[in-house]
């Protein structure tokens, strides 16, 4: 009889503390969802368009061919100078052709040439 009353109390305290462990919302139970978090949006920065001179050729370029037109040639033979020299070997064909785009690049826009990080310059 002993045993049977320890076992139901234990159920008993079992089943309790389960229930307490159960959240209470008043009434009926049921409680409406938290409301939605809608983040702002990013603020938007207005950023002015560059100057004219920025990205437009010097109003004294004096050669025959456009600004953009000399800066893709000369960045061509900077890029081909370039990828002539990484295997330590330059052969007469590779020189034949830097040769000939120098030859363009200089009678079509001066003496100019263009590197990354001095951009278009004279020698």
């Amino acid at each position: 009889m002993n045993r049977l009353l320890l076992l139901a109390s234990a159920a008993l305290v079992a089943m309790a503390t389960s229930a307490g462990a159960q959240p209470y919302y008043g009434g009926d139970g049921y409680r409406r969802p938290p409301p939605r978090y809608y983040a702002p949006p990013p603020p938007q920065y207005y950023v002015p368009p560059p100057r004219r001179d920025s990205y437009a050729p010097r109003r004294e370029w004096r050669h025959a061919r456009a600004y953009n037109w000399c800066e893709a040639k000369a960045r061509r033979l900077h890029q081909f100078e370039y990828q002539m020299q990484l295997d330590g070997r330059v052969s007469r064909d590779e020189v034949r052709i830097a040769n000939s785009l120098r030859a363009d690049l200089s009678a079509s826009c001066g003496g100019g040439r263009w590197a990354p990080n001095r951009g278009w310059h004279y020698r």
